[in-house]
């Protein structure tokens, strides 16, 4: 014999123990949404760690909020980098967009040549130095209401041969870079350029690959070609064909006086203004 229940009676039969279902679903609910307290304690463990750091091999420079104010800052040139408005010349996306963990773990670990700030991959371990990285982010709002861009394409690089280096010669001056690096990019020094802080923009000497500061390799000159760096005269040249930007490498590579080391370093010689004050 078949029996047919009705779903109504089913759920009548039940009634009873609906509050008991719902309240253990709302139960399950708040469980999921409910932060993952331990995630977040491991969190700001990590900030900690990176604001120790900080304090103690940063703040002379960038100082205590990261404005580039600390108090060996008057005393340096360039002047060290405010990192509040979120903006970095070292990256692997688009001009005016944020950089990767990786852009900033790079800059942190490699330095940056030609200034005094140094590649602290040479003090500080790995953890340490991704643990700096989240907490400079603290700095700046851009880095809580928005995220990094994708990254720019870089490509296949072409032979390395005359004719790439003649049309790089030829976009070289298509796209007046002699105006500030000079015809043969030998100049070097400052040409009443302003950064986006008001502050002398410094010209380097082209020829010269240890101040190429994300890098003198052909894929670190090409990116930088084609991202700009952010806050300073030089703009992002992401309009021009990849191409083209890989003959103008080439010709820049060509004026180059000494070979490039696989990841370039800053000088150990670090120069500064003469204090008797102290600095701490």
């Amino acid at each position: 014999t078949l029996i047919f229940t009705c779903p109504s009676q089913v759920l009548a039969d039940n009634q009873d123990h609906l509050p008991g279902i719902q309240s253990k679903t709302v139960k399950k609910l708040i469980e999921m949404t409910a932060p993952d307290r331990g995630a977040e304690r491991e969190k700001q463990s990590f900030l900690r760690r990176g604001k120790k750091a900080y304090w103690q091999f940063c703040v002379h420079c960038h100082g205590e909020r990261g404005q580039g104010k600390g108090h060996a800052s008057p005393y340096l040139y360039p002047l060290p980098r405010d990192v509040t408005l979120g903006i970095f010349k070292f990256r692997s996306t688009p001009g005016n967009a944020l950089p990767r963990d990786e852009d900033l773990y790079r800059t942190i670990r490699y330095g940056v040549p030609g200034t005094a700030m140094p590649a602290w991959g040479d003090v500080l371990n790995d953890l340490t130095l991704r643990a700096l990285v989240e907490f400079i982010k603290t700095f700046s709002d851009r880095f809580q209401f928005g995220s990094p861009d994708f990254i720019m394409p870089i490509g296949l690089e072409p032979a390395f041969d005359r004719l790439s280096v003649k049309k790089g010669k030829a976009l070289y001056q298509e796209l007046r870079c002699g105006r500030c690096h000079g015809e043969e990019g030998k100049r070097e020094g400052s040409l009443e350029l302003d950064d986006a802080w008001g502050n002398p923009s410094r010209v380097y000497d082209l020829r010269r690959t240890e101040l190429y500061k994300a890098g003198a390799s052909s894929a670190e000159v090409f990116q930088t070609l084609v991202t700009g760096m952010d806050g300073t005269p030089m703009n992002a040249y992401d309009y021009v064909s990849g191409n083209e930007l890989w003959h103008l490498v080439h010709y820049l590579q060509s004026l180059y006086q000494q070979p490039v080391s696989v990841t370039s370093k800053m000088s150990e010689a670090v120069f500064s203004l003469w204090t008797s004050e102290n600095l701490n």
